[in-house]
């Protein structure tokens, strides 16, 4: 359901709170601003592809870290630029 534009002012949302923190906090603080996109495979999936601002972002050296989960991997294009965990699977016992 997400679109181009809703994850692109989702960070220019976050971009502005990390501006206003960074604005008010003292020396010794230490908050930080982090993009979670939950069940990015399924954005990957769309038709509409509402990831390819992505690559724009994730260039941007101003921009705020993001963490994307996902049960599947993403495109070269965009694997390229993440730090990839990978976890295997599980059998019960094991869970």
């Amino acid at each position: 359901m997400s679109t181009s534009d809703s994850i692109e002012k989702a960070f220019k949302s976050a971009c502005q709170l990390k501006s206003n923190i960074s604005k008010n906090q003292d020396d010794n603080s230490k908050n930080i601003v982090i993009m979670i996109l939950d069940e990015i495979g399924l954005a990957e999936a769309s038709s509409s592809n509402p990831l390819k601002v992505l690559h724009r972002i994730l260039e941007d050296p101003n921009s705020v870290p993001m963490i994307g989960l996902s049960n599947w991997q993403l495109d070269a294009s965009k694997m390229n630029r993440v730090v990839f965990a990978n976890r295997p699977k599980l059998s019960l016992e094991e869970l």
